[in-house]
């Protein structure tokens, strides 16, 4: 079935003038509602183009590819990144396609027939990755056009990358809760792996050492350890409390939010008992309507950073790897407490 303007504007909730206005980038459409309807034009697989101006020679013509749009809670992260984007092109008169790479076609594109439509009718000249990818997929568009990749590494397959600086991040956590009186804390992992999250682990180990803390002293739990099932969370839970921890930080607001959800349901305290810390800052109101503490990595900047790293690759094809990091800041909420 053909995706509709009209099918866009009741997902979006808006009226479809204004759809179609924010499709072609309209600067009288706010950023921010111009993300979300590309968010779900991209979902719901809409094949049309969203340009700006008359003059296509003249513009770059940029590809964002989607990795995925339904994580559990609503991506915030790529609304984020979306917004950003969509502002550079606003201020460089880029031509921009959003799409997204469904399961079905997840690790396919090595087949031309499941390369996006675009790159197979010459209509790109750079992709920008967002979300997790097969690495087989990035390097089957990489022998294409050059790729901008936000945040996720690819060992093997020359990408340029927009970053925030992960580590720092997380270290920065560790001294805020140190500050606060805490000599033991839980490094908790996610559930899939990712090069963004060693560096957030190595921004644990090294802030515990910057804070006078023993790191082999710190539990590091992966994510089915904690969160598999309920036996396995009082488990762990009870023996941590046995053990002295007193901070739990999360390696993503997701599992950081997982993490919460089970203390309030086994009549573990947020922050008594444990505080709880997350990275993305995508996740601000918890079910209690407590607010996370957690380390923002400014993604709106980190998606004009990679629309600029498009720009400079197109500029400077021959050059060496391109990668910008933006720093970002903690958001201090509710579940952090002195001990």
């Amino acid at each position: 079935m053909k995706v509709t303007v009209e099918m866009i504007a009741r997902e979006a909730g808006v009226s479809a003038p204004t759809v179609s206005r924010a499709l072609k980038n309209d600067r009288l459409v706010h950023p921010q509602t111009r993300a979300r309807i590309a968010a779900v034009a991209a979902r719901l697989g809409y094949q049309g183009r969203s340009r700006r101006g008359r003059n296509q020679t003249e513009q770059v013509r940029i590809l964002l590819l989607v990795a995925s749009l339904t994580p559990y809670p609503p991506n915030e992260v790529l609304l984020s990144h979306l917004q950003g984007i969509t502002a550079e092109v606003d201020n460089t008169g880029c031509q921009l396609t959003v799409e997204q790479i469904t399961d079905k076609r997840a690790g396919k594109l090595s087949d031309p027939m499941n390369l996006p439509q675009a790159v197979r009718d010459g209509e790109i000249d750079i992709i920008i990755s967002q979300g997790r990818h097969a690495p087989l997929d990035i390097a089957a568009l990489a022998a294409h056009l050059p790729v901008v990749s936000l945040q996720w590494e690819y060992p093997g397959t020359r990408v340029d990358l927009a970053e925030s600086f992960n580590a720092r991040g997380i270290s920065d956590l560790v001294a805020t809760l140190a500050a606060r009186g805490h000599r033991k804390m839980a490094w908790v992992e996610e559930h899939y792996p990712a090069s963004f999250f060693r560096d957030r682990f190595s921004g644990f180990l090294q802030g515990c050492i910057d804070a006078g803390i023993s790191p082999a002293e710190q539990p590091v739990l992966t994510y089915n350890q904690l969160l598999a099932s309920e036996d396995a969370f009082l488990t762990t839970a009870n023996q941590l409390k046995k053990d002295g921890v007193t901070a739990l930080l999360c390696a993503t607001d997701n599992v950081a939010r997982e993490v919460a959800l089970f203390c309030a349901g086994y009549g573990f305290r947020v922050p008594e008992d444990f505080s709880i810390t997350g990275y993305d800052a995508s996740v601000m109101t918890l079910p209690d309507g407590k607010i996370l503490t957690s380390y923002d990595p400014c993604s709106i900047e980190l998606g004009r950073a990679a629309l600029r790293v498009c720009l400079q690759r197109i500029a400077e094809p021959s050059s060496a790897r391109i990668i910008q990091s933006r720093e970002g800041r903690i958001r201090h909420g509710d579940t952090v407490a002195s001990v």
